[in-house]
């Protein structure tokens, strides 16, 4: 495992330390009166109620605030679209619209496969002509640029926006993102995972989002299958409102 680039004492310059995969507003859509999700954690093996805002959702400083700031904007962007479509209860999305959520969806997908970048060394280079203090390295974080150590080696981290970015120009090639279809379940709910397996978004514990069909009701043993295999592939945890009523989930 990637030892977390952690900021110096106190952390002066706000670098984003706790990291959500998926953002706290789309988990909040399925908390209960409470404000919290079922959950089922992976690592510990036992189902319990957590607030979103639970650092056991979160990974630590696994992206440097250059990638902080740039998926915060995909994020708003699509939460926007998201509030539209749950209203409405249908996509009807424009093209504009198909970009905004594919382009989260990716973000989602590629962020989710970056959290252990190793640290680069970068050969056929002599160290930097200054040498940097940990204050200094965190000041240009903050401002987005990036920074080579004193070994001319670049942390991890600081690489993530590039790595991101680039998985998902590499997946928007591939042309499948071609729109996205809502897909409702009426006795049933949808649960979510940290880690995406299938071009699917979590909406609400009726909704979700899924690539390239129409929007309809899901088939029972469809929404099953789904729940079933989100939870097996599911890394840190699996949540839902009410995990008895995720139909496919099984506690491991």
């Amino acid at each position: 495992m990637v030892k977390p680039n952690m900021p110096q004492k106190g952390n002066p310059h706000r670098l984003t330390v706790k990291q959500h995969i998926l953002p706290t507003k789309s988990m909040y859509r399925f908390s209960d009166a409470t404000g919290g999700v079922d959950t089922f954690l992976v690592k510990q093996q036992k189902c319990v109620r957590l607030k979103p805002t639970n650092g056991l959702f979160t990974y630590t400083r696994r992206w440097d605030q250059k990638a902080e700031n740039h998926l915060k904007e995909i994020e708003d962007a699509f939460q926007n679209v998201a509030e539209k479509i749950i209203i409405r209860n249908c996509t009807n999305l424009k093209l504009a619209e198909i970009k905004i959520v594919t382009e989260f969806f990716l973000s989602w997908w590629a962020r989710a496969n970056l959290t252990e970048i190793e640290d680069q060394i970068i050969k056929g280079i002599i160290g930097p002509s200054h040498s940097l203090s940990i204050d200094e390295h965190e000041q240009l974080e903050a401002a987005g640029i990036l920074t080579i150590r004193d070994d001319s080696s670049i942390a991890g981290n600081r690489m993530a926006w590039m790595l991101i970015r680039m998985r998902m120009d590499r997946e928007h090639e591939s042309g499948a993102y071609k729109n996205w279809g809502l897909l409702s379940t009426a006795d049933y709910e949808f649960g979510f995972a940290d880690h995406p397996v299938i071009p699917a978004i979590p909406l609400t514990p009726k909704q979700i989002l899924f690539l390239n069909v129409r929007d309809q009701d899901i088939q029972v043993q469809s929404l099953h299958n789904y729940n079933m295999k989100v939870a097996k592939a599911a890394r840190l945890f699996f949540a839902g409102r009410n995990l008895i009523k995720c139909i496919g989930f099984q506690q491991k």
